[in-house]
């Protein structure tokens, strides 16, 4: 039965087999992926932080795994702002703890920002807080964390440029700072037309923005590669001596699991995940990822299941790409396509498997945790035996199968007759 990818190293081009009881390979790439393994390596994932609501106005640190957190907002900072009604809040979740900086409406002239700066305040002569913190950045040092976010109607800031905390428009940010003051900007959600890079009398060659994706996601990117793009930056004993997380301007974002060192897995590819759920009838069955439903049906739409997707596409977010959805039964291969000029349908294309289309052609994009459902009622009849459902994407956007490039999940259904 298994002609189409299962051929391929099941060790890295895709999943095999998920048993019901185990854990999640997505969270078990998460975990390689983010991890710090040296002994010298950063990982923040708060989860030594107190569950807690912070304000700036009664709170002006927040104790985590790798320091102590200042908490700082401008309306703070300026009694004629009022009130801050800004929040930093440590959540607990199914995976743990996450922070999560909300910015409000505080219906004043003032910026409405709420950050948080992990430094060490000695070089400032202010305090010991963080005494001897700094983060030593070799070819090989990387950066890696999750993140997402909301901004509301985000727009650009003044002219849109010199001002005296850029980006200069509304925006979420992870900023890292080196020891000779070159700022380096990873800007995720931001205002419709911002524009990476304009020049800042302020700053001039020592700050450099990188813009990724809007929606947020998992990121892992080399970060002395990025350092090198600031004119500025001095490889030789270079260090980081401070990290900030911010939200400029009304909305919320959530950082999580950020790691930095020499030893971090030095890419995620996508990892997309299929799941075949029934609607009334079939049961999971214990070892594997299979689903056994009762035999005979008259017709495809008394399967009474769904097929359900899953992408987290990690650093291949943003990229074109193939997206293949295919279902093999004993009768011959069908393929499924998605369009928004037309109804999404299965398509036969017998033994033929070099007939096959991709399902969508574009970028790749993180679906949220439920997915959507793909409706099997095009399907044919079935006979008993074994029908196995795929999902992959390739970054070959041609049309054709690169198996060089594919990722892939996929899940059997069993029918198995009356009595058996």
């Amino acid at each position: 039965m298994c002609r189409f990818m299962c051929f391929l190293s099941k060790g890295s081009a895709g999943r095999s087999v998920l048993r019901a009881s185990g854990a999640s390979p997505i969270a078990l790439l998460m975990l390689l992926a983010l991890a710090a393994a040296t002994a010298h390596g950063f990982e923040e994932s708060w989860e030594s932080a107190t569950g807690w609501i912070y304000s700036p106005i009664n709170d002006d640190f927040l104790h985590a795994d790798e320091g102590t957190w200042l908490i700082g907002d401008t309306v703070s900072e300026f009694p004629e702002c009022g009130p801050s009604p800004h929040e930093v809040n440590i959540d607990r979740t199914a995976r743990g703890k996450e922070l999560r900086l909300i910015s409000h409406d505080s219906n004043s002239t003032c910026s409405d920002n709420i950050w948080l700066d992990l430094v060490d305040a000695s070089r400032f002569g202010s305090s010991n807080l963080n005494k001897g913190f700094s983060i030593p950045i070799t070819a090989r040092t990387r950066i890696a964390f999750e993140q997402r976010g909301i901004l509301s109607n985000p727009r650009r800031q003044g002219w849109g440029r010199n001002c005296i905390g850029p980006p200069c428009f509304d925006n979420i940010s992870l900023r890292v700072v080196d020891n000779r003051g070159n700022i380096l900007a990873y800007v995720l959600q931001r205002s419709p037309g911002a524009e990476a890079n304009i020049p800042n009398a302020n700053f001039g060659d020592l700050y450099r923005e990188i813009f990724l994706d809007r929606t947020g996601g998992q990121y892992n990117r080399n970060l002395f590669d990025d350092f090198k793009r600031l004119p500025g930056f001095v490889p030789n004993g270079a260090e980081v001596h401070q990290i900030n997380l911010s939200v400029d301007e009304h909305g919320w974002a959530v950082f999580d699991d950020i790691a930095i060192g020499t030893d971090i897995e030095a890419y995620i590819p996508a990892v997309p995940e299929i799941i075949v759920v029934p609607e009334t009838t079939g049961i999971l069955t214990g070892v594997g990822r299979e689903l056994v439903q009762p035999w005979p049906t008259t017709s495809a739409s008394d399967n009474e299941f769904h097929v359900w997707l899953k992408l987290k596409a990690y650093e291949d977010i943003g990229r074109d790409a193939d997206w293949w959805v295919v279902a093999e039964f004993p009768s011959g291969w069908y393929y499924y396509t998605y369009s928004f000029d037309s109804p999404a349908s299965w398509t036969s294309v017998g033994d033929d498997i070099g007939a096959i289309a991709p399902a969508y052609q574009g970028k790749l994009v993180s679906f949220p945790s439920l997915g959507f459902p793909l409706f099997v009622d095009s399907l044919p009849a079935l006979e008993p035996g074994r029908a196995r459902f795929y999902f992959g994407v390739d970054l070959q956007r041609n049309g054709r199968l690169d198996l060089g490039s594919l990722r892939f999940d996929f899940f059997d259904v069993e029918y198995q007759p009356a009595g058996q």
